[in-house]
């Protein structure tokens, strides 16, 4: 597993503990739900500056922790 995915199974392991479905979060960020399946799982997508800053304000988390 890399890096970047690790932390990226830290993200998800956030959402699972505070019960935040990715269809939620992607609700939030203007994204679709396989959008955000797709990013979480390194399948492709990727999450833009706007995204991640947006993550950042609406959980008032520290990206570099998570992303």
């Amino acid at each position: 597993m890399s890096k970047s995915q690790a932390k990226y199974n830290k993200f998800k392991e956030f959402l699972l503990v505070n019960n935040i479905k990715q269809s939620e979060l992607a609700e939030h960020i203007g994204r679709s739900s396989s959008f955000v399946n797709n990013a979480l799982n390194g399948r492709g997508a990727r999450f833009n500056s706007e995204d991640l800053n947006t993550i950042r304000c609406l959980f008032n988390i520290k990206i570099g922790e998570y992303f």
